[in-house]
C-alpha cells in the first residue's frame, strides 16, 4: 500500500468509520489524505514525500490545521502498516488571548441578522438566532431537532460526549413559528430515527457568502462557534447574564445550572 489510490482511500474510510469516529473527524481525514494523495501524484509514499508535503501545506495553513493533516496522514499510515514512516506533530503554544480579526461583534452579527431578513432567507435567520441564543456549534446544528425545540432543550453527543444545551424561551417560540410554517407536527414522543431538523436547518458552504451591499459575514466565512464571541463583547460591555433559560420548569441550580449555555 505504499501508493495512494482511490481503492485505498474508501478502505480507510470504512476502517474510520469501524472505529466509531465523528462523521467531521471521518471527512477531515479523509480530505487531507485526498489532498496527500493528488501531491504525491502516482508516486510512493516515503518519508521525504511526506516531509515535502508538510512543508507544503504549512506555506498555506496554520500549524494547528497542519497538525491535523498530520493526524490524519498518520492515521493512514497506521492502517496501510506504515508505522516508521509517521510524521511528528508540530510544536504549537496555546493563545491565552483571542485574535480580534476571529471576533464576532455584536454590530457584524446584527448586519448578519438583518441581511438575512433583507434576502427572505428565513433557514439562515433562525441558524444565526440558534446559534447566538445557544452558544452551539455550527457542526451542532443538527441536533436541534422539532422535539428538542418543543421540550426546550437539545442532547449534543459528538466525540463520545453528551451535554444538554437548553433552548431560551423566546428562541423556542420563534423555532415553533419557523416549524409550523415548514409544516412539521409538533408531537411528543418523538423516536431518535424520526427526528428532523426544523426546516432543514443546517448550515451549508454558500451561506458565508457576502450578501450584496456589503452586508454579511467577512470572506474568511462565518466562526465555528459565532455564538461566543457575541456574548464576550456583550458581556465586555458590561450587561449582566440574562437568567431566565426558557425551561417550562423551576431555574437550574447546582450542576444543572452549568448546562445552561445561554448567559
Amino acid at each position: 500500500m505504499s501508493i495512494i489510490t482511490n481503492e485505498t482511500i474508501a478502505a480507510v474510510e470504512a476502517e474510520l468509520r469501524r472505529g466509531e469516529k465523528a462523521e467531521a473527524t471521518v471527512e477531515k481525514y479523509i480530505h487531507a489524505i485526498c489532498r496527500l494523495m493528488l501531491f504525491l501524484n502516482g508516486a510512493e509514499v516515503t518519508k521525504e514525500a511526506l516531509l515535502s508535503f508538510r512543508d507544503e501545506i504549512r506555506k498555506l495553513l496554520r500549524d494547528q490545521t497542519v497538525n491535523g493533516y498530520i493526524s490524519a496522514v498518520n492515521a493512514y499510515l497506521a492502517f496501510a502498516g506504515l508505522e516508521h514512516l509517521k510524521l511528528k506533530l508540530l510544536r504549537t503554544q496555546r493563545q491565552p488571548f483571542r485574535e480580534s480579526e476571529r471576533e464576532l461583534t455584536e454590530p457584524e452579527y446584527e448586519r448578519l441578522v438583518a441581511a438575512a431578513k433583507k434576502q427572505q432567507n428565513d433557514r439562515l435567520y433562525h441558524i444565526l438566532i440558534t446559534l447566538a441564543g445557544t452558544g452551539i456549534r455550527i457542526s451542532e446544528l443538527a441536533y436541534i431537532t422539532v422535539d428538542a425545540v418543543q421540550c426546550g432543550r437539545a442532547v449534543i453527543r459528538m466525540k463520545g460526549k453528551a451535554r444538554v444545551i437548553l433552548i431560551p424561551g423566546a428562541l423556542k417560540k420563534k423555532l415553533t413559528r419557523y416549524i409550523q410554517k415548514k409544516g412539521l407536527p409538533l408531537r411528543p414522543g418523538v423516536s431518535d430515527a424520526q427526528r428532523k431538523t426544523p426546516g432543514s436547518l443546517q448550515y451549508r458552504p454558500h451561506d458565508e457568502k457576502p450578501v450584496p451591499g456589503g452586508e454579511g459575514v467577512a470572506p474568511e466565512g462565518v466562526p465555528a462557534q459565532p455564538a461566543a464571541f457575541v456574548r464576550a463583547a456583550f458581556l465586555r460591555r458590561g450587561e449582566k447574564p440574562r437568567p431566565s433559560c426558557g425551561c417550562a420548569r423551576p431555574q437550574p441550580t447546582g450542576d444543572d445550572a452549568a448546562l445552561c449555555h445561554v448567559h
